[in-house]
């Protein structure tokens, strides 16, 4: 499991594959810059991360807002998955990082 934080009040308990899978989207997505495709590695070395510390304010809130655009896409995409599939836990995982980040689904 993964702590990934948005400042000192907000934390996404997460699998590293969700987070990977939602960061890997994001990116796919153009959402988020491709050299942010390093924070897989931070977040498994460190057991998780605070994307607001990890980079400057501005970037750190681009982070987490291309975060957000891709998780309600990927959602929008997940209509009909079946209930406990991998991605029935991912849509589970998006869900909670959504209502981490104040943005619920």
């Amino acid at each position: 499991m993964l702590s990934i934080r948005f400042g000192d009040d907000r934390e996404w308990w997460t699998s590293s594959g969700n987070f990977e899978r939602l960061l890997s989207s994001a990116i796919s997505q153009g959402q988020v810059a491709p050299e942010h495709q390093e924070l897989r590695d931070v977040a498994a070395a460190n057991g998780g991360l605070d994307l607001l510390d990890e980079v400057d304010a501005e970037t750190g809130n681009r982070l987490v807002s291309g975060l957000q655009a891709a998780a309600r896409h990927d959602l929008e995409e997940m209509t009909h998955v079946p209930t406990g599939s991998i991605d029935d836990g991912y849509r589970a995982s998006l869900d909670k990082f959504l209502a981490a980040v104040g943005d619920p689904a």
